[in-house]
């Protein structure tokens, strides 16, 4: 069938409606050009509340993201850097994603500098964390009647085909899940009947489905359902109960939008309050961070905390490539690692910069007299040049 075809059924009901606020990520690992590469200065972890997000780079650089584009067919995220090294830069990347992966292009202007003309480049970020109120499918899993799963699992898998244009194996999944008794997938495939999308017009095979679906409240088939009623096809023509369907289709369709928003809106508070305590954790880190420095403590040490998950992340992966085959909870606890270690390296430039910021302090209050100052300068002067040699060391290796 036409891909547009196909889109317009799709996009008529339930399966565009709920999919923009559930695709979007929570959080990427982010590299451009050779960032990513031995001596590049390391890449960037981005986390999203939405469609707001925000970026560090390893490097120092900090932005504000928006995600202006985020579906199969294609990527659209836009940068502004609020501070660290490079304060008024913007950005434009633009990308496609396969799986968990997006690769494309940026496009860098930074007013002042290049000689005022716009920068370009390449980019690639992996999905660390995907959207808590799904979870993907595999989508290796072939289409059988065996499927062993739920009918709303098979909708989902009906879901990814159409949004890889594969219409066949969409078409396939959407019969799998109406089977299985999930109604956005027996509402559809009435309308499929009904109309003759992409399939031979069958009137009573579309009134058996329409019906199943519209016992379960679902306002696809309830719609489809008054329209054979008013058109008289596949049953007798009756306008009491076409205009009876017709308006609990309106009500129930109403209905579904609302509880789509709260589910919005209790999605994006569940990730404004994880933002939150991320944040509190990352401002006690510094915290401690500095006070350890002033006091000569070397507990907390992030050095200390990021050669600790060096250790065990490659422990980690030497299990994995020795288990992850049978077991994949090794790999899982591999790459949870990498993601600590990622956050750990981010924890430690953030904690030069406080440092850099108390070293100006305190050498003006020393210059001052004040004899308390010019102490602690010592302390975070030590506490400064050992995390700056490590850091420099951690860019030579590509982190």
């Amino acid at each position: 069938m036409p891909y547009s075809v196909f889109r317009f059924l799709f996009c008529s009901g339930l399966l565009c409606m709920l999919a923009p606020a559930q695709n979007l990520p929570t959080r990427l690992q982010e590299c451009e050009g050779n960032q990513c590469t031995p001596g590049g200065g390391g890449g960037a972890v981005w986390t999203f509340n939405g469609k707001q997000g925000e970026a560090r780079w390893r490097y120092g650089a900090v932005a504000k993201l928006t995600i202006e584009r985020y579906d199969s067919d294609g990527v659209t995220i836009l940068r502004t850097d609020i501070g660290g090294t490079s304060p008024g830069l913007t950005a434009k990347y633009t990308g496609k994603m396969t799986r968990n992966r997006i690769d494309g292009n940026v496009a860098w202007t930074w007013p002042g500098h290049w000689n005022n003309k716009t920068a370009s480049g390449t980019w690639y970020a992996t999905v660390v964390e995907p959207p808590a109120s799904s979870s993907l499918p595999d989508p290796d899993v072939q289409c059988t009647p065996q499927f062993p799963g739920t009918g709303a699992e098979a909708m989902a898998r009906a879901k990814l085909a159409f949004e890889a244009k594969n219409q066949a194996s969409a078409l396939c999944w959407l019969r799998t899940g109406a089977n299985k008794g999930d109604a956005d997938a027996q509402g559809a495939l009435a309308t499929m009947l009904y109309t003759g999308m992409g399939i031979p017009v069958d009137y009573p095979q579309a009134l058996i489905w329409a019906k199943k679906a519209a016992e379960q409240g679902n306002y696809i088939g309830e719609r489809c359902l008054s329209l054979m009623y008013a058109n008289g096809r596949g049953v007798a023509a009756d306008a009491k109960q076409a205009e009876y369907w017709n308006l609990k289709a309106q009500k129930d369709r109403s209905a579904a939008l609302l509880a789509q928003q709260a589910q919005e809106q209790k999605l994006q508070a569940k990730n404004a309050q994880r933002q939150q305590t991320q944040n509190n954790i990352a401002a006690l880190i510094m915290m401690f961070g500095v006070a350890s420095a002033l006091s000569g403590n070397s507990g907390g040490d992030p050095i200390e905390r990021i050669k600790d998950l060096e250790r065990r992340t490659a422990d980690a992966d030497s299990d994995c490539r020795s288990f992850g085959r049978t077991d994949g909870t090794y790999c899982g606890k591999r790459d949870d690692l990498r993601s600590d270690l990622t956050d750990a390296r981010a924890d430690l430039v953030r904690a030069i910069h406080d440092l850099q910021e108390s070293h100006q302090q305190l050498t003006k209050d020393c210059s001052a007299g004040a004899q308390e100052s010019c102490q602690k300068l010592i302390a975070v002067k030590q506490r400064l040049a050992r995390y700056q040699e490590f850091r420099a060391a951690d860019i030579f290796l590509g982190y």
